[in-house]
């Protein structure tokens, strides 16, 4: 439990992180694109992780 702990607050920060320049003036569409990709390729992991560790405890 202690990586899925480490990983939901790195997400947390980086989610943060990319939603305000997002949402910032000077964001282009196409950036906003990216920072989107970017978030997508983190939260993949991050869900494969926790549904790893909820089918380790459910085996116990």
């Amino acid at each position: 439990m202690k990586t899925l702990k480490v990983m939901s607050i790195i997400g947390l920060v980086w989610f943060a992180l990319l939603f305000i320049v997002m949402v910032s003036e000077e964001c282009t569409v196409d950036e906003a694109l990216g920072m989107g990709l970017c978030a997508i390729l983190y939260a993949i992991p991050y869900s494969i992780v926790g549904l790893v560790q909820s089918s380790k405890k459910e085996d116990k």
